[in-house]
């Protein structure tokens, strides 16, 4: 298996101290993961006003970089090469562009509907 830059990836002779810090890393992004799913208490309020629908895209759009970049790593690894992190990247980006497309777009909608109120027209 070709590593970087045509070397040969060696994760055979990974130092113990090395070993124990990515374990510790691994460690880290289950208990982040935990705390983002359990964060789902506020799905109920995805719906809500600006601020409260960008908290809701935020944790949702985190849990699932966490999981995709998991996914990412292990594509890479497994397949020595850079194509699932730079696909993973790509969905990503997208998600995000689309979350905030959202976030940006709501307050012009809830203008639009105040002044369609206003003017008696709902």
């Amino acid at each position: 298996m070709s590593g970087c830059c045509e070397r040969e990836a060696k994760f055979g002779d990974v130092s113990s101290d090395n070993k124990k810090r990515r374990r510790i890393v691994i460690a880290l992004n289950a208990i982040m993961f935990a705390v983002k799913m359990g964060a789902g208490h506020l799905a109920r309020y995805k719906d809500g006003d600006a601020n409260v629908r960008s908290v809701w895209l935020c944790s949702r759009n985190e849990a699932i970089g966490n999981i995709t970049v998991m996914l990412a790593a292990l594509g890479v690894w497994g397949t020595a090469t850079g194509w699932p992190e730079l696909i993973v990247a790509t969905v990503m980006a997208g998600l995000f562009l689309s979350s905030s497309s959202r976030i940006i777009g709501q307050p012009f909608l809830v203008r639009r509907e105040t002044t369609l109120r206003r003017n008696g027209t709902i």
